[in-house]
C-alpha cells in the first residue's frame, strides 16, 4: 500500500475543499488501484491531502493528476506550489 500526500496552503480553504468534493474526487477516485482520499485541515490555511493506493505507481499517478487539476481549476486559489510526497505505508491499522 502506497501513500501520496499534499501539503497546500490556501487563501480559500472553503472553496478549495467544495471544489475538492465536487470536482476532484470523481477524478482521482478513477485513477487504478484507488483505496481512500482524505482532506485535511490543518489550520492556518494550510490543508493537507492523503490519497492510498495499492501500488506506488497508482500514487504517483494522483499527484500528476492533482497538478494538472489544480492548474485548471484552482491555482488562483492556492499560496505557492503544492508539496506533494509519495511512500509505501509501513504501519497501518483501521477499525
Amino acid at each position: 500500500m502506497y501513500a501520496s500526500i499534499r501539503y497546500y496552503q490556501t487563501s480559500q480553504p472553503d472553496e478549495v475543499r467544495r471544489q475538492v468534493h465536487e470536482h476532484f474526487l470523481p477524478i482521482i477516485s478513477l485513477a487504478p488501484g484507488f483505496q481512500a482520499y482524505y482532506l485535511v485541515n490543518a489550520g492556518q490555511s494550510i490543508q493537507i491531502s492523503v490519497s492510498i493506493f495499492d501500488t506506488q505507481a497508482g500514487a504517483e499517478e494522483s499527484n500528476r493528476l492533482a497538478q494538472a487539476w489544480v492548474r485548471r481549476s484552482v491555482q488562483p486559489l492556492l499560496l505557492g506550489a503544492p508539496d506533494m510526497h509519495v511512500g509505501e505505508v509501513v504501519v497501518h491499522r483501521s477499525l
